[in-house]
């Protein structure tokens, strides 16, 4: 199979992080690809000299690479779209000006993507605000079916999921009826976890909401794998819900929080937003997206009708229309999702419990979207 891949923003950071990994299969697998990178003209030199690194990396799954600030060029026959390029915000500019120019941004490439992409193709949006940038684009390049775009949170879901990993594998904050790893327990009563974590050990990790400090990263839903038991002499994983294994009120006090603010602590400490962490998530977005390395894929907790035990559930920007958690339509909004195979597409995944709690945080994060669609309604007309 041969798929044309277009990144936007094609000679900043996060490409220049992303571009490797589209490169050498470990995203599309045995694809080959066209890869078409588009910036702005005053990037132009810098994007021809990622270019020629791309030459010089001699990939044996790439066919061709083309550098343009040309949409029309970039786009001509696009399987998969990855918008980076954005405007970004500056000290003193709000947020109200930092949509309105985005917006006009994206409707420029959304005009083009209409006109020239596959009208099968996919579009990912990271650009910020990347879930009204995302509306925009869905709103505006009507030849792509609505489902088709999406916008990138899986970031602040593997934040999420790092932190949590390094709570329970630092134990500081365990409850005073969890044992840590190798401490020999012979009492019932006590939940004994017998080794470190990783990423494999946790799931249903979920943001919900807006791409902003006002996302709500759902510690109440986590599930963490503690051990293995023996079944018919089979390992199968031991799910504990994470309230059974560490404090929920420093979960919500703190871990939420830093999710919250860590793209502005990374800001602050390198003096430049994320781009190789960010790579990283677009490239797990888009494997699931495209449900590529199935096989690997974590188990998903018994919690809706038809949905396989071995699916992954994962965080993406998905359109409110039709939504299982009465969201307002008309919205992007980052769901906790999985890969159907049956229907050959990605769905909300139904039947997480949102507390009180959650919820109040949900109500904040659907009153900015809506803020924000409005603000972008401004600029591009009506986005319902």
């Amino acid at each position: 199979m041969v798929k044309t891949i277009v990144v936007t923003g094609g000679a900043g950071r996060i490409a220049y992080s992303l571009i490797p990994q589209l490169c050498d299969g470990s995203i599309f697998g045995e694809s080959l690809i066209h890869l078409n990178l588009l910036d702005i003209e005053i990037s132009a030199g810098r994007l021809n000299g990622v270019k020629m690194e791309i030459e010089d990396s001699c990939y044996e799954r790439v066919i061709s690479v083309t550098a343009t600030t040309d949409p029309q060029i970039a786009f001509k026959d696009a399987d998969v779209v990855i918008i980076l390029g954005g405007y970004p915000r500056s000290p003193g500019m709000e947020r109200k000006d930092l949509i309105g120019i985005n917006a006009k941004g994206m409707k420029v490439q959304a005009e083009a993507l209409n006109q020239y992409a596959h009208h099968d193709c996919k579009v990912l949006i990271i650009a910020n605000p990347c879930n009204t940038n995302c509306l925009v684009m869905r709103k505006i390049a009507t030849n792509i079916p609505p489902e088709n775009f999406s916008c990138l949170t899986r970031l602040d879901q593997e934040r999420l999921c790092a932190f949590i990993i390094d709570a329970i594998n630092d134990g500081s904050h365990l409850l005073a009826n969890v044992t840590h790893f190798n401490i020999e327990c012979k009492c019932n009563s006590l939940i004994y976890i017998s080794k470190r974590i990783s990423p494999k050990d946790i799931r249903n990790v979920i943001i919900w909401g807006n791409h902003s400090n006002t996302q709500v990263p759902d510690v109440t839903n986590i599930e963490i794998n503690v051990d293995h038991k023996l079944n018919n002499n089979v390992l199968v994983p031991q799910w504990t819900p994470i309230s059974d294994i560490l404090d929920m009120n420093w979960l919500v006090d703190e871990i939420i929080p830093r999710v919250q603010k860590r793209g502005a602590e990374v800001m602050n400490a390198q003096g430049a937003s994320s781009g190789m962490s960010a790579a990283n998530a677009i490239a797990k977005h888009l494997k699931d997206w495209f449900a590529i390395g199935a096989g690997r894929k974590r188990g998903l907790s018994d919690i809706g009708q038809g949905y396989d035990t071995e699916k992954n559930v994962f965080s993406m920007g998905m359109s409110t229309d039709n939504n299982p958690y009465n969201i307002p339509p008309g919205l992007i909004f980052s769901f906790p999702c999985t890969f159907n195979y049956t229907t050959n597409s990605n769905e909300i995944v139904p039947g997480f419990h949102i507390n009180s709690t959650l919820q109040n945080m949900i109500d904040k994060t659907v009153e900015e979207l809506v803020n924000e669609r409005k603000e972008a309604e401004d600029i591009v007309g009506n986005l319902r």
